[in-house]
């Protein structure tokens, strides 16, 4: 009873408190950025590993996994040393193909080894060594 006594005795010498309303409407630009998704943030220095895979074919289906690796954007070592010389250019074939296609990228590392990589993935070689992106190949002589 104290409080509103006291409460009617500020009223009425001018001291009353006005309770202020709050603003409880939303604007349409604080809608559009709520309801906005936050994007995926990506850190500059992103340190991962890129993984080199080595493929030593027996088959011609061994090709498949090769391009599914540069598909996956993995750089593949394809070693055809001890793999049959008609097999060999029928891998070759396939893979180039997939690689061409890809966008990606041919070098001949040694006699049969052969570096193919995705289009994320650039080759560098010394001057006078060609890659097949010049339009050379390599292995036909």
């Amino acid at each position: 009873m104290a409080a509103t006594l006291m409460d009617r005795f500020l009223r009425f010498i001018g001291f009353e408190e006005i309770p202020l309303e709050e603003d409880v409407s939303v604007r349409p630009e604080m809608e559009l950025v709520k309801g906005r998704k936050k994007g995926k943030v990506i850190s500059l220095h992103n340190q991962t590993r890129m993984r080199v895979v080595v493929v030593e074919p027996i088959s011609f289906k061994d090709a498949k996994r090769v391009v599914d690796h540069l598909k996956e954007r993995q750089p593949v070592v394809l070693n055809l040393e001890d793999t049959e010389e008609e097999l060999c250019q029928r891998i070759i074939d396939f893979v180039s193909g997939a690689t061409f296609a890809a966008d990606g990228g041919v070098q001949k590392v040694g006699e049969g080894i052969f570096l193919f990589t995705p289009n994320n993935v650039d080759i560098a070689t010394e001057e006078g060594k060609h890659t097949l992106d010049d339009g050379r190949f390599p292995w036909v002589k």
